[in-house]
Order: C-alpha cells, then structure tokens, then sequence
C-alpha cells in the first residue's frame, strides 16, 4: 500500500491509501471520507480506520481533511467543504488510472457532519456553484455513503445549529434547485445516543 498526503486549495488536505494491484490490472473503486466533527474539526476515529477498512475490501481510500473551525479559523464557511469535496473528487479522476483506480467508480462516505457535507455534495455536485473546480461529468459521484448524518429534521436544537442551517441555506447560496442525486446508502447504529433513528411509520 503506498501512503500520501496532498495538499488541496487553502488549508485543506487529502490523506490516500492507494493499494498495490497484486491481482493484475483491474481498476479499483476509490472511497473519498469525509470524517464529522461537527464542521469544527475532523475526527480522527473516523479517518485512517475507515480508510484501511475499504482497503480491506479491495478498494482505494483517501481521507479528506476539508474546511473547519480548527483548520480555517474565519475560512471554514459553507460552501468552502463544498468547494473542498469538489476539488478532491476532480483530483483523484484525473490521477484514477495512473493510481490504479476506476474514474467512474468513486464513492463519497461521511459521518455525522462529514456525511452531512457528503449528501449535500451529492445534491449539488453539478451547479454552478462547484464548476469552477470541474466540468459536472469530473465533480459527479458514483455513490454515496452516510454514516448517521446530521440531519435537517433536528437542526433546531440548539443556537449552534440554528446557525449552521442558515450558512448552508444551499437554496440561498446557489439560487438553483438541488441536481440529481447518485445512490445513497444509509447507516446509523442504535447505541449512538446522540442520533435518533428514524422508523417508519407502521
């Protein structure tokens, strides 16, 4: 497995965990993770563990360390993640065959704010907002992956959140409609006491 750490526009970096081809020439998919921390830093437990877990699976990882509180104090305003994300999905399509990795197998994961983050990439990737970083067909993800996301529905809890969801006002900030969505998977675990599970009504 080789290791790296690339340096994104600001203060924004990319750590991958590129895995050998020991099987011959097949294009891997590649994982893109986006770690939580409630947009005031990225969580470590939520980084390199998951990268070499998709490594295990025979798939790339790269762990990005995207816009927060901690690493661009006064920076880290949406859509700057946004922007963040962008940038990294154009940097590993353009470099996928080159790293042994499938350009149309790329997977956004995200936990809690990262996940959060991640489904709003998945409903913006292609307006006008991101296109500065790429054209729609380099910005667009494959697949999505939420891991217990911060979640609109319970965004009014407290003053902290009522001022995330007016910053990431997407509507707002972009002036369009949300663009079609790549497959989403969901997860979330019932012991995490701070997510409530949603169930369907019965």
């Amino acid at each position: 497995m080789k290791t790296d750490v690339l340096t994104l526009d600001g203060n924004a970096t990319m750590e991958t965990y590129l895995l050998d081809r020991p099987y011959g020439p097949a294009l891997l998919p590649m994982a893109v993770i986006c770690p939580g921390g409630r947009y005031l830093d990225c969580s470590p437990t939520e980084g390199e563990c998951v990268a070499l877990r998709f490594n295990n699976r025979n798939c790339h990882a790269a762990v990005l360390h995207y816009a927060t509180a901690k690493s661009a104090p006064g920076h880290s305003h949406f859509p700057r993640p946004l922007e963040d994300l962008a940038e990294a999905i154009c940097l590993i399509r353009r470099n996928a065959r080159d790293w042994g990795g499938d350009p149309d197998r790329i997977v956004i994961v995200g936990f809690s704010a990262g996940a959060h983050l991640c489904a709003l990439y998945s409903s913006y990737w292609n307006r006008k907002l991101l296109q500065a970083k790429g054209s729609p067909r380099q910005l667009r993800p494959n697949a999505v992956i939420l891991g217990y996301p911060l979640a609109d529905e319970f965004m009014n809890r407290s003053d902290m959140q009522k001022k995330l969801q007016q910053e990431i006002d997407m509507e707002r900030i972009t002036g369009e409609k949300k663009a079609p969505t790549p497959p989403p998977r969901l997860l979330a675990d019932r012991r995490d006491c701070g997510i409530r599970l949603l169930r369907p009504n019965r």
